[in-house]
């Protein structure tokens, strides 16, 4: 199979010879292994969202140290969390320039979290790929122009 036939909008944005992503497995996935896989060209993905953040650090460093290719950090918010709408606001103007320029539409908050006025449902939050088989399984809700 020629490289051009695994050559996808997504595999040519991240700079990588093969469409795939490494799972994001906390507990499971080493720096090593994220390397490895971003090594063989793949997009390796470190699961963080259990790390402290010195671990997250450490982790962090040792993939760069092992590779010079693109890789990716999985993190998640708990339910728990109840930011002020400030703070919604200003995670919002960081994700909309990123939105925009992937050619995605503006984030929005979820609506636990969106103040009374305003966005009121999430679209952000992406990793650049869209599980086909359940989009669920993805804690950062992929989505894909294909």
């Amino acid at each position: 199979m020629s490289a051009r036939a695994l050559s996808t909008p997504f595999s040519e944005r991240f700079g990588l010879r093969l469409p795939l992503v490494q799972a994001p497995m906390v507990g499971a996935t080493t720096a090593a292994m994220v390397a490895a896989a971003s090594n063989a060209g793949a997009l390796g993905s470190l699961g963080a969202g259990a790390f402290e953040p010195e671990r997250l650090a450490t982790e962090v460093d040792a993939i760069r140290a092992a590779t010079a290719r693109p890789f990716a950090v999985n993190l998640f918010v708990l339910s728990e969390v109840a930011p002020d709408a400030a703070s919604v606001a200003r995670a919002l103007a960081a994700i909309d320039p990123l939105n925009a320029a992937l050619g995605l539409p503006p984030g929005t908050a979820p609506a636990r979290y969106a103040p009374t006025s305003g966005r009121s449902s999430m679209r952000s939050s992406r990793c650049g790929c869209r599980s086909r088989a359940s989009r669920s399984a993805c804690s950062t809700r992929p989505t894909s122009r294909a």
